[in-house]
């Protein structure tokens, strides 16, 4: 049962950071306009730009999710 949420929690987490990721990639705006508006330094949109593993804070993706128009909620059940 453990596994299952470690890995959902994984799972999560990869989903999360692969929209950040796509995001930042199809932006016309640059790394510095980014971090400018943001407030998400440069080197760490440099190393969520040129890697596929998760290499941010819970914060920062929180914070670049909101940056790009999204919203993390709980549903509802």
């Amino acid at each position: 049962m453990l596994e299952y949420f470690i890995e959902r929690e994984y799972t999560v987490i990869m989903d999360i950071y692969k929209t950040i990721r796509k995001e930042l990639l199809k932006s016309e705006k640059t790394r510095y306009a980014i971090w400018k508006e943001s407030g998400i330094s440069e080197q760490i949109l440099w190393k969520v730009y040129h890697s596929e593993q998760p290499c941010i804070s819970l914060k920062n993706a929180e914070d670049l999710l909101e940056y790009f128009g999204y919203e993390l909620q709980k549903r509802g059940k």
